[in-house]
């Protein structure tokens, strides 16, 4: 949907400093997360700073709509929050936004992050979403090496099986996948390659041989963990399946961590204890 006199600026959580664009934007969804988007807001501005009215019907008992004065002249900021005791689970709905004599249709949705994370779907927090590897759907042939790896439980997948796991996103764009592997090398002198894909897009094949006593190989050893990443593409916020495939004997996973900031420092990979 895209909205143009007067403008609907773009879906901003409530702490977030923004400078209105002046041009249209596209908005269709607004998506809730339990654990780590509670609330967001619309802005409305008015060409030549003309004043706007505005309503929302159909809107939900579990879905809050309120006005938000922020001392900006001709901003209308129109709220959108979670009263979290009437989901259980998740919940959507399609309401009607009408600004001046336009209606637009939203389809919100609210999902509870801890009730999927007990039916093993991961959701997004701060940008990022860190998991152990065991932690998904792990093919008989596959062999849990108990005490190995920052995860105590690292998976060695036979050439030709694959890994799948279900994530949660509040954000979309370009998205860093780094995985962590055991470091070990390649009999023989071959490679040591998985490929991964995100929602069945073509998959990026990664290797993670390293040349002996290397920079990498010495950083590999002293970390216990061989981090290795790829670039993908994630459409739209919501729920994503990512699929890993051993292509050589031998590949052993420990961690994985989905990251809208490539830029993000850490030593360990930053997977819940709970």
């Amino acid at each position: 949907m895209i909205l143009s006199r007067p403008a609907i600026d773009r879906i901003t959580q409530p702490n977030e400093k923004f400078t209105p664009a002046s041009t249209t934007c596209v908005l269709t969804q607004i998506t809730f997360f339990f654990l780590s988007f509670n609330a967001c807001f619309i802005s409305l501005y008015g060409e030549e700073n003309r004043d706007i009215k505005w309503s929302v019907t159909g809107a939900p008992n579990w879905l809050n709509v309120h006005e938000k004065d922020i001392g900006v002249l001709k901003e209308r900021r129109i709220v959108f929050d979670i009263n979290w005791n009437f989901i259980q689970g998740s919940d959507k709905a399609k309401i009607t936004l009408c600004v001046d004599n336009e209606k637009y249709i939203l389809s919100v949705s609210a999902k509870d992050d801890l009730y999927m994370a007990d039916n093993g779907v991961k959701s997004e927090v701060a940008g990022m979403i860190a998991w152990n590897a065991i932690d998904g759907d792990i093919v008989p042939a596959s062999w849990v090496i108990e005490g190995l790896g920052h995860s105590t439980k690292a998976v060695a997948l036979p050439k030709g099986k694959e890994l799948k796991y279900e994530v949660n996103t509040v954000s979309s764009g370009d998205v860093l996948i780094r995985v962590g592997l055991v470091p070990n090398h390649a009999v023989g002198g071959g490679d040591k390659r998985y490929e991964i894909s995100v929602d069945g897009a073509s998959p990026v094949v990664v290797s993670s041989k390293v040349v002996i006593r290397s920079e990498e190989w010495k950083n590999n050893v002293l970390r216990n963990q061989a981090l290795c990443q790829s670039v993908h593409n994630i459409n739209t916020p919501g729920r994503h399946s990512i699929i890993i495939k051993a292509l050589d004997e031998n590949m052993i996973f420990d961690q994985l961590m989905l990251d809208f900031n490539p830029k993000r420092h850490f030593y360990q990979i930053p997977v819940s204890k709970k």
